[in-house]
Order: structure tokens, then sequence, then C-alpha cells
């Protein structure tokens, strides 16, 4: 192994010296370029030229047999995850799901059905996945949720439900894309973006707490409609409530500046938040969907909870 010592050049640059022999093998010579890429791990890797990855493009063909329905999408879901690029859906009986299945595709961002018969649909994705940012999805995904939570906490004077049942769906699409992107730079190891194995299991196990909050905020958001409660005892639940939206914004504040003393706050506004949820849960246990609304903040805490066990632990 080889040394060479690291010299300032300039105000925001250094260099070091290329050993002379890999110049002479590579038939290197003045003005010529050479490429570095990260590989997530501290180190960067010198090559005399570019390379270029051909890359795979993935067809599948599931057959409809015996399926159920759940079992099917499940099926679709996971293929569109694994990145592959054609999907075919094969079967005698494909007219009894294919109304279902053509809504699944049509909420999987980047497929797009190019062919349907009786008996066949094929599906095309025209999504290049190397081009997308996980973070800047996972900020749309914030965005939503942010908005779901304002509208919760208002849908009992305003039914808002739908909307809030709407944005869930554009949740989950978004939380599947997640998925995949993450599940694509692991295998072919795109780390030249700057991020590795690690913060790309952060970003799954984020995506993952962040949809199951979007789906808590719905189902609350059904029972604030219609739960019937005193002024006061609306207020108080509505004030628990913004009390754990206030919890979610600073757990997401966090993630973005990767700030572990703030995360580590967090924990403790959220003990606070569950306790003056017991209080009133023991309080009001026999009014009609207390409980119920109870269970999904609770939820929301906890959820919230495993983000920042996944940023403090990794």
């Amino acid at each position: 192994m080889e040394t060479r010592k690291l010299i300032k050049f300039g105000n925001a640059s250094h260099v070091i010296s290329i050993p002379g022999q890999w110049v002479k093998k590579n038939n290197l010579h003045k003005g010529d370029l050479i490429y570095f890429e990260e590989n997530g791990s501290n180190e960067l890797i010198i090559s005399p030229e570019k390379k270029e990855s051909k890359k795979e493009e993935k067809e599948i063909t599931i057959v409809i047999e015996k399926q159920t329905l759940h079992t099917l999408q499940r099926e679709i879901v996971s293929t569109y995850i694994n990145d592959h690029k054609v999907i075919r859906i094969i079967g005698d009986n494909l007219s009894k799901y294919s109304v279902d299945i053509r809504e699944l595709i049509n909420n999987l961002v980047g497929l797009e059905i190019i062919e349907q018969t009786q008996n066949r649909i094929v599906a095309n994705d025209f999504i290049d996945i190397e081009k997308i940012s996980i973070v800047d999805i996972i900020r749309r995904v914030d965005i939503t949720i942010r908005a779901m939570m304002s509208d919760a906490i208002r849908t009992s004077e305003k039914d808002l439900y739908e909307s809030i049942y709407n944005r869930d769906q554009d949740v989950n699409r978004l939380t599947i894309l997640i998925y995949r992107a993450c599940k694509y730079f692991i295998e072919h190891k795109q780390e030249s973006v700057g991020f590795g194995p690690t913060d790309y299991f952060r970003f799954w196990t984020v995506a993952e707490n962040m949809e199951r909050i979007g789906d808590e905020i719905k189902r609350s958001a059904r029972f604030l409609r219609d739960i019937k409660l005193s002024k006061n005892k609306m207020t108080e639940i509505m004030g628990m409530y913004t009390k754990m939206e206030k919890y979610y914004l600073q757990i997401m504040n966090s993630f973005y500046k990767r700030n572990k003393e703030l995360l580590l706050e967090s924990g403790v506004n959220r003990d606070e938040i569950m306790k003056s949820l017991e209080n009133f849960l023991n309080k009001n246990y026999a009014v009609k969907y207390v409980p119920n609304i109870v269970e999904k903040l609770k939820s929301i805490g906890n959820f919230g909870h495993s983000i920042v066990k996944t940023m403090i632990y990794n």
C-alpha cells in the first residue's frame, strides 16, 4: 500500500499525486480525464474510464390460477418493487379481477397498462429509478401527512374525511416507490449519490412508519367525524391531537437535520402526550369512539417513536 500526502489547492480543493506506474499502465497522459466514485464507505474509487453498466430490463409473467384478489395484488406490488419493467398478467378468469388490477396498476408510480384483452394485461414501467431522489419523495409524503393531520384536527367541525382518505392513497403509492428505490440502490450498490446501505435501510424504515402514521390519521378522522362530545371535551382531545402533530413535526425536522439531540428530546414530549391520552381515556372510556381515537393517537406516537429509534440507532 502506497501513501500520498494531501495538499491544499486553492480555497476549497485538495490534491494528491497519482502513482506514475498506474498512469503508465492505463496509458494516461496530461489532460486525460479520470473518474472518481464514492462507494459509501468513505472510500473513493478512481477509474481511467467511465464505467457504463448496462441495466437489466426484467420482465415477469403472473399466471392467475387460484389466487385470491389480495394475494394477486401483493404479487403485483412485489414485482413492481423488484424493478420489473414489463409485467404480464394472464389467466382465463382475468376478467374477474380486471377492474381491481387496473386500479392497482394506476396507483403504482410510473406503471402504465399498454395492452389489455379478455385474458391478458400487460403493464410497462416508464420510471427511471436511478433518477429518483428518495429524500425528496419522503418530503412529499411528509407534506401530505402534515396536511392530513391538520385536516383531521378540523374534521369534527367540517367533514374532511374523504379528502384525508384520498391523500392517504397518495402516501401509500409514494411509500411503495420509496421501497422500490431503496431496494434497487442497495442491490445495485448505487452509492455514488452519497448514501450507503445503512441510509437506504433508514429511509425504508422511516417511510414504512410514515405510511402507518398516515393510516392512523385516516382512521382517527373517521371516528372524529362521528363522535359526540361536549365542547370542552372536544377541545381537550383536539389539544392532545395538536400536541401529537407537533411531536410528529419535531421528529421529521430532526430527521432532515440529522439532529439526534432533538430526537432524544422528542421522547420526553411523547411520554407526556401518552400520559395525557391515558388520563383522558380513563375518564371517558364509556363514550362512543373515544377508545378508538385514543388508540389511533397512541399508535401515531408509537410509529413516530419507531422513526426516532431508527435515526438514533443507525
